[in-house]
């Protein structure tokens, strides 16, 4: 039996929302505003269920939904407790900043008592005392792994490996099912390039049914921020929802070893984002 003084290692995952241009470099991409919000929602769910339910009051988070964690600091950050991983892309450790902030919200009188007291505060030499800036905001200790790190491969382990990269393109590809959408659907990702407002903002080659995901990403993006596009964007809500319906066809199918035609190496690398999940949450137990 676990004693009360312990504390059990428990694992969040956040996911994060809209990035600037899905398809240019991702190391110039930003944290939209939107995004912002959503991740900070999502931090105010977290702590109103598992930290501070009765101090939350938001439509994402009830007090009847409270799961509060045992032994983890409420209302000051405790990086002796927490351990959060981000990729090195600025648009996720933007996101990843954003939940913290909702989850350890600015609280002055908290924070000065976790850093040492209010003895912390005065200033003898200056003859006043100091307070932390922005009403006690509060320094999440976020660490960034790149895709060569070890540690890494619970958040981002596909990136950089070839055997998933493999069954999740060639063989993708070669599926006759989804071969037979891509024809289908060639026209439609040619014109929606070639003419209209999103005319030559994707090079032609990349204009296909297998980088919907991608590309409900990007034109989402334009029809939400770009004024141009939401005025003369034709048929919108169909295009997006139609290419929102092809990019869940082909995510469900990086991850269903049913919708591969390889042998058994590629199945077991379309399932290992579930069972490195399992293989992690597991640690804790």
């Amino acid at each position: 039996m676990t004693p009360p003084s312990a504390l059990l290692p428990l694992l969040f995952l956040a996911l994060g929302g809209s990035t600037v241009r899905a398809q240019e470099d991702s190391d110039s991409n930003q944290v939209t505003s939107t995004s912002s919000k959503q991740l900070y929602r999502q931090g105010q769910a977290f702590r109103g269920r598992y930290l501070a339910p009765s101090t939350t009051t938001t439509k994402n988070a009830s007090s009847f939904d409270a799961a509060v964690v045992q032994g983890l600091s409420q209302n000051a950050i405790d990086n002796a407790q927490l351990r959060i991983l981000a990729q090195t892309d600025a648009w996720v450790v933007g996101g990843a900043a954003a939940f913290m902030q909702a989850l350890y919200p600015p609280n002055k009188k908290a924070f000065i008592a976790a850093a040492g007291g209010e003895t912390l505060a005065e200033n003898h030499t200056g003859a006043n005392a100091t307070s932390y800036p922005l009403d006690g905001y509060q320094y999440p200790q976020i660490e960034t792994l790149p895709s060569t790190d070890v540690n890494s491969i619970g958040i981002q382990g596909h990136v950089g490996c070839p055997t998933w990269q493999n069954a999740t393109t060639t063989n993708l590809t070669t599926n006759p099912t989804l071969k037979d959408a891509a024809q289908k659907n060639a026209d439609f990702y040619t014109k929606l390039f070639s003419s209209g407002p999103l005319q030559g903002t994707l090079a032609a080659d990349d204009a296909n049914f297998f980088n919907a995901y991608d590309i409900y990403n990007l034109v989402n993006y334009e029809y939400t921020h770009n004024e141009t596009v939401f005025t003369n964007l034709a048929d919108a809500n169909a295009t997006l929802a139609r290419l929102a319906a092809d990019a869940f066809t082909m995510e469900r199918a990086k991850s269903d070893p049913g919708s591969s035609t390889a042998n058994d190496t590629a199945s077991v690398a379309l399932t290992i984002a579930g069972r490195t999940l399992a293989k992690l949450a597991g640690r804790g137990r």
